[in-house]
């Protein structure tokens, strides 16, 4: 399993919809001083060039990126809807499909094998039958892109009391629906807090359907905060993870108040941890305190 951090939400300001350019490039060099292996986007307008240099530089990788639109209104308005195109509606397909387009060249320029997507908002007047045929109907097409590129698409189910409105927020559901996608390259981002929020169950979710995801995301519940604290025992669904025999990434999508370069050193220790603990048990050899 390989760790991210994501530097959009580590960093976020409502102006940039994510991280300045500057705190792109500062985050990059914490999370390298950290431990981590890469770090990744949501927001938009993203400067290409800078974030390759500093990732070739830093050999970092680049874990995801997002099919954020560069047309959001700028800056960033409180109380308006995050700047994803739903696939929910037919109408909207070809333009949906032409971000994806955008973000798939970004992706190669960055050398990154995965682009998150939402299903987006609900239609309002359309019944969900017919939002969910959308919703399908959209992501065959977006796989047809995704596997000529190369790349991964992983869709991201979300809960329903930070972002009312969104569609898609079962994991069951998403399962679902990418078994009639089809596709080797359209998974599942299971995001473990907001999974936490909606469902719970979360070893048995992720067990039982690991060959389906294709990227974790991570933080606290409550808070949304370092995954050493609250009711989430990362510790064990780590390592629950990890006998799976998952190599992909963990990207941690938290917010941090202070001293981000120790609590991401502190955050990457305690995965790396984990690891450690999951194989000491699979080879039946003593465990060491952490």
């Amino acid at each position: 399993m390989k760790f991210s951090v994501c530097l959009d939400s580590l960093y976020f300001d409502l102006k940039y919809f994510g991280a300045s350019p500057e705190n792109v490039l500062e985050g990059m060099n914490l999370a390298k001083g950290a431990g981590f292996h890469a770090v990744e986007f949501f927001g938009p307008r993203k400067d290409i060039p800078s974030i390759v240099k500093a990732k070739n530089d830093l050999r970092l990788e680049i874990g995801a990126i997002a099919t954020t639109l560069d047309s959001w209104t700028w800056p960033c308005v409180p109380g308006t809807p995050a700047p994803f195109v739903t696939l929910c509606d037919p109408s909207l397909r070809d333009s949906y499909l032409e971000n994806l387009r955008q973000r798939i060249a970004e992706a190669k320029q960055l050398d990154c094998k995965f682009i998150i997507t939402h299903a987006g908002d609900v239609i309002e007047g359309a019944s969900r039958e017919h939002q969910r045929g959308s919703l399908v109907a959209g992501l065959k097409e977006a796989a047809k892109l995704v596997e000529a590129a190369e790349v991964t698409l992983v869709v991201e189910p979300i809960n329903a009391i930070d972002h009312p409105g969104d569609f898609l927020t079962s994991s069951n559901e998403a399962f679902a629906i990418l078994d009639e996608v089809g596709s080797p390259n359209v998974k599942l981002l299971y995001d473990i807090y907001h999974q936490q929020v909606m469902e719970g169950n979360l070893i048995d979710t992720i067990t039982k359907n690991i060959e389906q995801i294709g990227y974790l995301h991570a933080a606290s519940n409550p808070g949304r905060t370092d995954i050493r604290y609250g009711e989430i025992n990362y510790r064990e669904v780590l390592k629950a993870v990890a006998e799976t025999g998952y190599d992909g990434y963990c990207g941690l999508e938290y917010t941090l108040k202070t001293d981000f370069a120790t609590t991401l050193k502190e955050s990457f220790d305690f995965m790396t941890q984990s690891l450690q603990s999951a194989r000491a048990l699979k080879a039946g050899a003593p465990l060491s305190r952490m």
